[in-house]
């Protein structure tokens, strides 16, 4: 859905009612809810990106859809002690000798050692000024040797006329931009009231409140996006 599928769905919830509020405010309406979901949340997606060859240290430029980063992987992990270690495999059972034993010992220590001496692949995300325009940078240091690409863990934000699919997100949009046009609306009759005009200005008003409070409480519990599942 875009902007005016959304604006098209706003007036067929309202309706068979006239909206005393013009389209404008509608598109507005919208563009502050989608400006609420990118300050307050964002959900997770994973993008591969070409990394230059035998590349150490460099950068690489992402999209402007990615808010934040998570984590970064690239696409070949050193294990040298152990790609020719011997063992085998019975009953589905995965079993290792003391060699093998040893070499996982001391790949942990190399592991360590790395670490200490600064070694170990690392990465840091510059976020741009004007995120909405000019994409963020990438910056890594010791990449693992061969490795051509890395994938990015990284929260989405929504762009401006994108076509919103996600099923989660789509339906707190409607339902938010819903929300904020109940308010706008009900201020509207609320005020014809003080006229002596008898309407549903201050239900509305408070119906439309009481879901963006809702609705904001959902956001905040549900989109936990970035959080790595752990076993207890």
């Amino acid at each position: 859905m875009q902007l005016i599928d959304i604006r098209n769905w706003i007036y067929t919830e309202f309706s068979p009612s006239t909206l005393s509020i013009g389209q404008p405010v509608i598109d507005q309406q919208i563009l502050n809810c989608i400006r609420y979901w990118n300050t307050h949340s964002g959900y997770k997606i994973t993008k591969m990106y070409q990394t230059p060859a035998n590349m150490c240290d460099g950068m690489v430029t992402l999209d402007t859809e990615l808010k934040n980063v998570v984590k970064v992987y690239p696409s070949v992990m050193e294990d040298a002690l152990l790609q020719t270690s011997p063992m085998g495999t019975l009953l589905g059972f995965v079993t290792l000798d003391s060699l093998t034993t040893d070499l996982i010992m001391m790949t942990n220590a190399m592991e360590g050692y790395r670490i200490y001496l600064g070694q170990d692949f690392r990465w840091r995300y510059e976020r741009s000024v004007d995120q909405d325009n000019v994409p963020g940078q990438l910056f890594l240091q010791k990449v693992p040797r061969g490795s051509s690409a890395v994938a990015v863990v990284g929260l989405k934000w929504i762009q401006p006329g994108e076509n919103i699919t996600d099923p989660f997100l789509l339906d707190w949009i409607l339902k938010y931009s819903l929300a904020l046009c109940k308010v706008k609306e009900g201020n509207i009759l609320r005020h014809a009231q003080m006229i002596s005009i008898q309407n549903v200005g201050t239900d509305m008003l408070k119906e439309g409140v009481d879901e963006i409070v809702e609705l904001q409480t959902r956001l905040s519990r549900e989109s936990q996006w970035a959080l790595l599942a752990a076993r207890k």
